[in-house]
């Protein structure tokens, strides 16, 4: 009894602690424009300033693209702002723009944000021949995030948007197979580099086109 009366005046004090510190009677304007890689607005895109998870406003494009909400403030250090972060629009990227919390005008004007076209690859290598050759392999491709450090100190990264991304391994008598789902970016080539029996080192260039697809090499 006692245990369970300890717990219930606990578990308060923790998720309050867990909580932000939100700033009393202080709020900031978001704003900013959406759209594709042509220019063309996008609509339906949701908007959100968040810190720590816990979210201080939300807004949706217009047809013209454009975006403004209210949020709140947190004494929090660092602030979130997530475009598409619910992945409203599947087709599209959801890139993060990260604030140090030195607020200007109260205005956080994030401009114009280009959704990349969102890509899946799916990359399957196969021994077929039944000789058993070994064969190493590895695949570079651009990876769907992107963060963009905004009025930060020095020591962050200005930008870190669509890094390119690698995995690698190789095929044998025991492994003769190897399958896997891609998530990359759509317009980009993700590049297939392999070596069979020490030979020569050969490289394939996979376009990546939006939406999904397949890259199958059998040896």
């Amino acid at each position: 009894m006692k245990l369970s009366l300890i717990l219930s005046l606990l578990l308060p004090i923790f998720y309050f602690t867990c909580s932000p510190e939100i700033i009393d009677n202080k709020r900031a304007v978001v704003l900013g424009t959406i759209v594709d890689k042509d220019g063309s607005p996008i609509e339906g895109i949701g908007v959100r300033m968040s810190t720590s998870n816990y979210i201080l406003g939300y807004g949706v494009s217009n047809a013209e693209g454009d975006f403004e909400f209210i949020s709140l403030l947190s004494e929090d250090y660092e602030l979130d702002i997530d475009v598409n972060y619910q992945l409203d629009n599947q087709d599209f990227t959801s890139p993060k723009y990260i604030y140090s919390n030195q607020l200007t005008d109260n205005q956080f004007k994030i401009g114009t944000v280009v959704l990349e076209k969102h890509a899946t690859l799916d990359f399957e290598l196969e021994n077929s021949s039944g000789i058993p050759n070994i064969i190493k392999w590895s695949i570079e491709y651009p990876q769907p995030n992107c963060i963009n450090y905004l009025n930060s100190d020095e020591n962050f990264p200005i930008e870190m948007c669509y890094p390119q991304a690698s995995i690698s391994s190789e095929l044998n008598s025991s492994t003769t197979s190897y399958k896997t789902e891609i998530q990359t970016i759509a317009n980009e080539d993700a590049v297939f580099t392999y070596e069979l029996e020490d030979g020569t080192i050969e490289s394939i260039s996979i376009p990546i086109n939006p939406g999904q697809n397949t890259f199958n090499f059998e040896f």
